[in-house]
């Protein structure tokens, strides 16, 4: 794992839950599938947690396939960046019950059915520009 940079964890949390985050996962056989989600926080500087609320091929994928990849940006200055990394899929524990409590504190009508923990190996910028795409750590 590699430890994320506090302006992007800062960013992170400024965000989610007001703001769309993309969620990508590919299938065993590389089919890829992304989800807009709003419920990713930042665990610790080296770990993302993400609800699942309504995840299926996503679920699936995880499943089959324990690669992701996170993308946030602030659309007023354009900065984001994308966390990619290992999956993990928990449905039940300490961290399925702390999604379960903040999920149900902002609406309290969802019933997270998993949480995914998103261990950081790779962060990139996605700002528009010349540094679009390049790696941060």
């Amino acid at each position: 794992m590699v430890k994320i940079p506090p302006n992007i964890l800062k960013l992170l949390e400024e965000l989610a839950p007001r703001a769309l985050c993309i969620f990508a996962t590919a299938s065993r056989n590389g089919k890829p599938n992304a989800v807009p989600i709003v419920f990713a926080w930042p665990l610790n500087n080296e770990e993302i947690i993400i609800a699942d609320n309504f995840f299926n091929k996503t679920r699936l994928n995880i499943e089959e396939n324990p690669q992701a990849a996170l993308s946030f940006w602030n659309p007023e200055t354009r900065e984001g960046y994308q966390i990619k990394g290992k999956v993990e899929l928990h449905i039940s524990g300490p961290l399925f019950e702390e999604v379960t409590s903040r999920v149900r504190s902002a609406k309290p009508n969802l019933k997270p059915k998993a949480c995914v923990l998103l261990k950081a190996e790779e962060v990139y910028s996605v700002k528009p520009g010349p540094e679009a795409g390049k790696k941060v750590v």
